[in-house]
């Protein structure tokens, strides 16, 4: 595939030389256009358009990221036309002579009115990788309760009702899979809101025994929970699907930029209401033009309840942001932006069992999450044409209380004992009470600061724009919290091995990056090639030497390519096409969880000597303590690469991308088996009725027996291979219907594998004995999961009623999912004495051996496929009182056409409910 995508991208450039040479041979001229808004900001991928008076095919391109469009034209004079959506276009007359070098800085003014304006979807950026851009408007239109709401806009996403009952994690370009083995995707997938990164790396806290209750409250290891981002502040968003720049790192799947409100805004005020949440916003901006300073706050709260039947199960969130920009920009040398941010961010989640269905007695579960964060930011533009072009910083620390408190009545149904004991070696236990309530608190404290600075400079040449970007960041991550907290002779789990750990005690995390990256802009005649390309250097600090991770550098070399071609007539209507394409490295380090597991203790019972004298009774452990902290952890890396085409004609936009990606090193969780001995005490001589203390030890006559146990540890053994087509088409807006059609889809394949040798320990007894063997699986335990869905929505806005709505229908033409059988015989085994035997044909005929043979591998592999579905999905805006209200409603599931359908002559019924809420919004 890597060898197919090069021999691409050098017959695209043979064709490119080929076809402009011609052109270079005329007398030319260069003009570069610096396009911002009124404020300074670039107006990235702004159209610019040369028009020469001779009636030729006009010249036509989109501004950079910087505002920069380089124009080398033939000598004449041309009409330039600049356009950009919610600005009032923008034309003039130039003249260029041959060997000019004309810079033409302009900005746009906001227009008021523009029907074309309203756009209520995510929008394919035409830059140079593949991203979605979700504006104020579309998110209005949306209604979201929580970021997780604007992931439907995506090429192959799907409106559904809100899930707050537990966290929710991203996934970017895949179907997903119900295995935390897999969770380095989402752990990768980036959050940098106003340049900061919203880091979960610290995040400890997960009840550390199996909770069939409270086992998907979870999100460590696992990244951002998008329940606790509100979108109420946010001005837009940027979804970068495809290869970011090099400057972002610490990510694997993607990377979500998001701009928050600056500048003046009137009071706005939001309430929301659905069948299982309530929210409340109220926000404003403030602006004192004499002194080129703005300050804006919003705050938040939304009260959820997974079932409003259920009482005891709810999430609340509660969220405000203070933020102050100064702008200092009446020097003619340089422009200076300075950026102060403070915010707050809290998640409540608590949860309680029914007492009438859980005989009348406590089980809850409690989690608090405050998380409060300092961010500023930099920004010196310089004025000159120089070198040197602007310096960015920017800076951060949060802080966050995370608690989760679990309650839970324990009954004893027979005598049972715990170890306290913290170090290896023999212990007694400590007897139970026959029944107590267990407390337990995991407190955890995480404290994040991160660092970034990047310098941009420029080189002009005739033919070529260059913008080099060169920078370092670094974040730190540490908790300060006590970690697990709780009685150890009233356990919440009695059957668990925890013991109390504090989390203050791990090391911090700190990560370093280097950066530097090129931005190349090349025109040859009517054609421009865009090239950005650049390498990033990673490595964590303050690793102990044991870690094969310290000292070591991770290279990510990106590359991305886009070729303008020159814009053409089709039908009287100008069209303009182009080809991207890129390629690159992407790396994620592990998570302070991974790199400091807790330790394991393992407690086998040695003496269990019941007497009815409860003062007489003994129970005897010896503890094995196990590091399971894998020091050859690395990190996780992942291959992209991806082919983009880009079509606009008259209004209407094709965009197309064809993407792989590959990452073999993703983190697990890996089970490896050993043995360990006991002394099995033999009782039997000890004089029960004259007995005036529990029994010694000392003349006890034992055996030494054998136990396998497993220890759960990380790696790097899973594997996430994902390849799929994203297409978005976007009409112009029909005038005479005041409407636009809208299709996105996507098609995702998607493969899980685990590279790691599967250990099987069937634990049965032959003549009362304990089998000790271990089977070596091959590892052909893979998943495949394929999706394919469009999207289709008819939008109308009138301006003269003040209203809009959009209806989309929601096809899912097929699910396909493959689940294999696995192997039913090893292919090696070891004992107690870790020597590891081949497994043969013979090995069946020993009556030991043949235990190792899976039964449950006898499941046949095979496809399963759900057939088309359909759901529909309706909102509906409408502006009052001279646009100060705004009302809306939404509908989704509301149509819907889910039919049954039959798996080894079992029939699957479907179903879709609708969900449906309204809003109000007031301006003022």
């Amino acid at each position: 595939m890597r060898n197919r995508f090069t021999y691409l991208i050098a017959g695209l450039l043979l064709f490119l030389c080929a076809s402009v040479r011609a052109e270079v041979s005329q007398p030319t001229g260069k003009i570069t256009f610096e396009v911002t808004d009124p404020s300074g900001e670039p107006l990235a991928y702004a159209t610019v358009m040369l028009k020469g008076s001779t009636g030729e095919t006009p010249y036509g391109r989109p501004t950079d990221e910087k505002g920069i469009a380089l124009f080398t034209v033939p000598v004449g004079t041309y009409e330039v036309h600049i356009t950009y959506i919610g600005y009032t276009p923008y034309t003039e007359t130039l003249s260029i002579r041959e060997g000019d070098a004309l810079y033409r800085p302009l900005w746009l003014e906001p227009s008021s009115v523009a029907i074309d304006d309203v756009v209520v979807t995510a929008t394919e950026s035409k830059g140079i990788t593949s991203s979605s851009m979700i504006d104020r408007k579309a998110m209005e239109h949306l209604q979201p309760s929580s970021f997780s709401d604007l992931l439907s806009l995506l090429p192959g996403g799907k409106a559904s009702a809100p899930s707050l009952s537990a966290p929710n994690q991203i996934h970017l370009r895949e179907i997903g899979i119900a295995s935390d083995d897999y969770n380095t995707s989402s752990l990768g997938t980036s959050f940098v809101v106003d340049g900061a990164p919203i880091r979960n790396d610290g995040n400890m806290q997960y009840i550390p025994s199996y909770d069939p209750y409270f086992d998907s409250k979870s999100h460590a290891n696992a990244g951002m929970d998008m329940r606790t981002l509100s979108t109420d502040e946010i001005e837009h968003v940027e979804i970068v699907r495809g290869i970011p720049s090099v400057q972002y790192g610490d990510l694997t799947s993607g990377l979500v930029k998001i701009e928050r409100k600056r500048g003046y805004t009137p009071w706005n005020m939001r309430f929301k209401a659905d069948m299982n949440s309530k929210l409340y916003y109220l926000g404003k901006g403030f602006e004192i033009p004499d002194r080129e300073l703005t300050v804006n706050f919003g705050i938040d709260l939304l009260d959820a309840k997974p079932d409003p039947r259920n009482t005891l199960e709810d999430y609340r969130r509660a969220t405000g942001s203070v933020r102050l920009n100064k702008l200092w920009d009446r020097s003619e040398k340089h422009r200076i932006t300075l950026g102060i941010n403070l915010d707050y961010t809290g998640s409540f989640d608590n949860k309680k069992i029914d007492p009438e269905a859980n005989n009348g007695q406590l089980n809850d579960y409690r989690s608090q999450y405050n998380r409060f964060a300092l961010s500023g930011d930099f920004e010196l533009h310089s004025r000159r044409e120089g070198f040197f072009r602007s310096l960015s910083m920017n800076a951060s620390i949060d802080y966050s209380r995370d608690r989760i408190d679990r309650r839970k009545f324990v009954q004893i149904t027979k005598p049972t004992a715990v170890s306290n004991s913290l170090a290896p070696g023999e212990y007694d236990a400590i007897l139970l009470e026959p029944s107590f309530i267990g407390e337990m608190t995991i407190d955890g404290r995480p404290l994040n600061a991160f660092a970034k600075a990047v310098a941009t400079f420029r080189i002009d040449s005739d033919a070529s724009s260059n913008t080099i970007l060169a920078g370092v960041d670094w974040v730190m991550d540490k908790n300060l919290g006590e970690g697990v907290v709780y009685d150890v002779a009233r356990p919440v789990f009695p059957e668990s091995s925890l013991r109390p750990r504090p989390y203050y005690d791990i090391p911090a995390q700190h990560d370093l990056g280097l950066f530097i990256e090129d931005n190349t802009t090349l025109s040859f005649g009517r054609y421009q090639l865009d090239i950005m390309a650049g390498l990033r250097a990673t490595t964590m600090l303050n690793l102990g030497r044991e870690y094969t991770m310290r000292g070591k550098f991770y290279f990510d070399p990106r590359l991305n390519l886009r070729l303008a071609f020159p814009s053409f007539r089709i039908w009287g209507q100008t069209a303009e096409f182009a080809l991207s394409g890129g390629t690159g490295w992407h790396t994620k380090s592990p998570t302070m969880d991974q790199l400091y597991p807790a330790l394991r203790y393992y407690d086998i019972v040695q003496l269990n000597y019941f007497h009815s004298n409860p003062d007489l009774r003994r129970i005897n452990y010896v503890t094995y303590v196990i590091d399971p902290t894998n020091y050859a952890l690395e990190a996780a890396r992942n291959f992209k690469w991806e082919v983009r085409a880009d079509l606009t004609l008259a209004g209407n936009r094709l965009s197309v991308t064809y993407f792989e990606e590959d990452m073999k090193s993703g983190f697990r969780t890996t089970s490896a088996y050993d043995s360990y001995d006991y002394k099995a005490y033999d009782y039997s001589g000890v004089d029960h009725d004259n007995l005036q203390a529990p029994p010694s030890l000392e003349d006890m006559p034992y055996t030494i027996e054998t136990r396998m146990a497993s220890t759960a540890r990380t790696t790097n053994g899973s594997r996430t291979f994902k390849r799929g087509v994203e297409f978005t088409f976007s009409s112009q807006r029909i005038e005479a219907l005041r409407t636009r059609l809208t299709v996105t889809g996507a098609w995702f394949h998607t493969e899980y594998s685990n590279s790691d040798p599967i250990q099987y320990f069937p634990g049965k007894t032959i003549n009362f004995q304990q089998v000790l063997y271990v089977g070596l699986y091959e590892n052909d335990t893979y998943y495949i999961r394929e999706m394919a869905n469009t999207n289709f929505m008819l939008d109308t806005d009138i301006p003269r009623l003040g209203l809009g709505f959009s209806f989309t229908f929601q096809c899912a033409w097929t699910t396909k999912q493959f689940n294999p059988s696995g192997s039913q015989l090893p292919y090696a085994y070891f004992g107690p004495d870790g020597i590891i035997h081949p497994f043969t044909e013979e090995s069946l005929s020993d009556p030991e051996l043949a235990t190792l043979k899976r039964y449950e591998g006898t499941t046949v592999s095979r496809w399963t496929t759900v057939p088309f579905a359909m759901t529909t999905n309706l909102k509906v805006t409408k502006r009052l009182f001279k646009e100060k209200v705004m009302a809306a409603i939404y509908v989704t599931q509301m149509f819907n056409y889910t039919p049954s359908y039959k798996v080894d002559g079992i029939t699957t019924r479907r179903h879709a409910t609708p969900y449906f809420g309204m809003e109000i919004n007031l301006s003022l």
